[in-house]
């Protein structure tokens, strides 16, 4: 799973919920908790740290070994760790097992979202998105990671101005919230994402415009897409050209 941060506190945030949704036994899979190179690795903010009891009352406690069967050693179980899949043996289904893993994650990511909010008051849209005015928008900017909080300003000064345009915020880039952003291209005629890194010799723009393309490919009546690349390499985005 990849997960995109905004803030330093959404960075400590997204690694409390990464634990009780990682360790779930309907998921058990790795997690990127990613974030901005220079803009938030290389800089510092203030950030809560939640009392250790208050976040043992939101993490559920270790499994034991009836549990979590496949992390405790037990001579009468033998298991093998990291070895080799051959095609002829199990390699297919053991992705197909992945595969399935990521897509349970959704609902998961989506109830980990509510009860971090219940117990630390702070909001994540529904864990996979997270949206900003996007009521009565005619133009949705899809955006992830530090971007976000400039394109909020960016969407302040441009409904000051009279333009309809909202803020669609992605959380994960894996699982992608595909059903999400249909729902969310059928209220809109225009969404622009725009993506920081390139994806050379594609016709679709960058990475997330294509998996934003791909979801909406069989889907009608939904909103044209408008591919964006800026803030390559963690170069500074001017506001004037946000907005």
């Amino acid at each position: 799973m990849t997960a995109f941060c905004a803030t330093h506190q959404e960075i400590y945030d997204e690694v409390l919920m990464s634990y009780k949704i990682c360790e779930d036994y309907d998921v058990l899979l790795p997690k990127f908790v990613a974030y901005g190179g220079f803009i938030l690795s290389h800089t510092s903010k203030p950030v809560i740290i939640e009392d250790q009891d208050l976040v043992d009352s939101f993490l559920p406690p270790l499994p034991d070994e009836k549990g979590w069967p496949h992390m405790w050693i037990d001579p009468e179980r033998p298991l093998m760790f990291g070895n080799l899949i051959m095609p002829s043996g199990f390699y297919y289904e053991f992705r197909m097992k992945i595969h399935d893993a990521m897509v349970r994650a959704k609902e998961k990511i989506k109830s980990v979202a509510k009860d971090f909010e219940k117990i630390f008051g702070r909001n994540y849209g529904n864990g996979l998105i997270q949206e900003y005015k996007m009521d009565g928008a005619d133009v949705g900017m899809v955006i992830y990671g530090d971007l976000a909080l400039q394109m909020e300003q960016a969407v302040d000064d441009l409904r000051e101005e009279g333009y309809k345009v909202g803020m669609v915020k992605l959380r994960y880039l894996r699982p992608f919230p595909v059903e999400d952003i249909i729902e969310i291209a059928k209220k809109v005629p225009l969404l622009s994402v725009v993506d920081r890194a390139t994806a050379f010799g594609s016709p679709t723009g960058g990475p997330v415009s294509c998996e934003v393309k791909t979801a909406l490919h069989d889907v009608k009546g939904t909103a044209r897409i408008l591919p964006m690349i800026n803030g390559l390499g963690g170069r500074e985005v001017k506001g004037r050209i946000q907005a």
